[in-house]
Parts: structure tokens; sequence; C-alpha cells
């Protein structure tokens, strides 16, 4: 009950029941989606009249933009609901990913989840690389994240941009999913020689994503596949971490743990930087890479 506390604050949790999600049990059937994912649904939340949603927009790697009805799917969904819908990955590569909103695959799912759970009303918001809220939205779930998304393509877009010897990702909004913010540095690097600084100081560890990540030596979640050694030698000539808190499982979305190069404070990012590139380097900085999406080339 402590992040409760953080989070809401001592008046919500002393006089509210405050619960938690468990996608493993206590859920309710309530239908599937047009593209045939079955949907389950928290039970304490279908039991409720008046179903109200509070998130935020970001881009997401996956639907776009996060937010919008992405907290019922896979938000309170049961753990089959949440594998069928990553399978919709699968589908058509092109219409999913960082920005890409307008006909995302997943999204549409979101959406029909949102119908079918009855979400009522959600407020969404916009936020700065402090973690502040810069726009609010509030209203029914499509019309929120639509604003949001639409404002969000140049609140959080850069330019596009290509070629460096150094990019340096900082992963702080979402620091336990720091994998996010190398998205932008495969972009920016010059392909097969560059190297990648991840930030990413997480006290509490990575997310334990029940989909994605690994839960043993050599298996893990419904789509989980272990990394081979040498995988980000075919992508960077170096991966530098930058971990205060490291530990042996954390780079299990990324590469094998021995693949990369974990330091914990920057004199040591530094001091291997030199030693890549004694003549100097182009270096680019992204200050927030778990919460940018670049935009695409002008033609």
């Amino acid at each position: 009950m402590t992040k409760a506390r953080k989070k809401l604050g001592d008046e919500i949790v002393e006089n509210y029941a405050v619960y938690n999600h468990d996608p493993f049990q206590n859920t309710v059937r309530v239908g599937r989606t047009p593209a045939g994912v079955e949907l389950s649904f928290n039970r304490e939340l279908m039991s409720c009249d008046l179903k109200i949603g509070i998130g935020c927009v970001t881009p997401h790697v996956h639907v776009g933009f996060g937010g919008g009805a992405k907290i019922i799917l896979p938000g309170v969904a049961g753990i089959e609901t949440i594998n069928q819908f990553h399978n919709q990955l699968h589908r058509d590569r092109a219409r999913t990913g960082l920005g890409n909103f307008a006909n995302n695959i997943m999204r549409a799912e979101c959406d029909a989840a949102g119908d079918a759970a009855g979400l009522n009303f959600k407020v969404d918001c916009l936020l700065n690389r402090r973690g502040e809220i810069t726009h609010l939205y509030a209203g029914p779930f499509r019309a929120t994240h639509a604003a949001g998304a639409a404002e969000g393509k140049d609140h959080y877009g850069i330019p596009h941009s290509t070629g460096y010897d150094v990019a340096v990702c900082n992963a702080y909004a979402k620091a336990t999913e720091s994998a996010i913010a190398l998205i932008l540095a495969l972009t920016l690097l010059k392909p097969g020689q560059g190297v990648a600084v991840l930030i990413s100081e997480a006290p509490e560890g990575q997310v334990p994503h029940y989909v994605m990540r690994a839960w043993g030596s050599d298996y893990g979640g419904h789509h989980y596949s272990p990394r081979p050694k040498g995988l980000p030698r075919m992508m960077m000539k170096k991966l530098i971490v930058m971990a205060p808190y490291p530990d042996r499982s954390s780079l299990d979305l990324i590469c094998h743990v021995e693949d990369a190069v974990i330091v914990k404070t920057w004199p040591e990012v530094l001091a291997l930087i030199e030693k890549e590139f004694p003549e100097g380097a182009k270096v680019a900085v992204v200050q927030d890479g778990t919460m940018m999406h670049m935009h695409p080339p002008v033609r």
C-alpha cells in the first residue's frame, strides 16, 4: 500500500478501497474484438456502474501512442486476452510502432475493448521531460486519445536525423522499461558502426512484463525469445549501459547480458567513449528516449 499512498495520496487510501489488478484470476468474459481477441476483464471493474480511466498519452512502441482505452486492454485484462492482444503485432508490422497512430491495428483492438468494457469517461494528459502535466483532456476515451495523439506528434516528436557515431539515450519517464530508449538509438547511429549509451537508473528494476520478458534461464512469456550472444554487434559497434543498480536479468529484452558493457557512473561511460573515438565523435543526445519519437524523413 506504500506505492498506493505515493501515487494516490493518504486521503484516497484511507477513505476508499484500492485494489490492484490480477490478470491470472477473477476475470469475466465479455466477448471478442472484431479481430477475434477473446476479451476478459477484471471482475471488480465489470461490476461497477461507472468506469473512469486516468492515464497519459506518450509514444508507444506498439499502439503508436499510449492512453485512451489501453488502460482497459491490456490494462485490466486477463492474461490470455493480453497474450492474444500481443499476437496482433504479427498481422501487419507496418501498422504498429512509435507514433504510428492513425491506422494502428493494436489501437483498434484497444478501442473495441473500451467499448466492450463500458469505459464511460477518460482523463488523459501529456507530460514534459520532468514528468509534469502540460496538456489535459477529459471526456469519451476515443476523443481524449485522438486529441492527445494529435498534439503529441509535435510535443514528443524530433526531426529525422541519422549518421551519428554515438547516441546517448536517457530513460527517465519509463526507467523501468528503459529498453524502449534504444529504438531511437538504432535510427540515429551509423548502421553497425555506432556506440549506443543507455542511461537506465531504476532502483526498482525493470518491469516484469508477463508476455515479453524472461521468467527463467532460457524461457519466458508468450512472446519472449532468448537473445543469442552477439545480437547487438549486428546493429551497433558497442552497447554501453549506465545502470547504478544493475542486475543480471535487466537486459533480457535487448540482448544477452554479456554483450553489453555495464557501468555504474558517467565518468566510466566517458572513458569508454573516448577510448572508442580518440579523435572525437558525432554525438546525439536523446533527452528521454522512452517518450520521444522521430518524425519520418522529409521527402
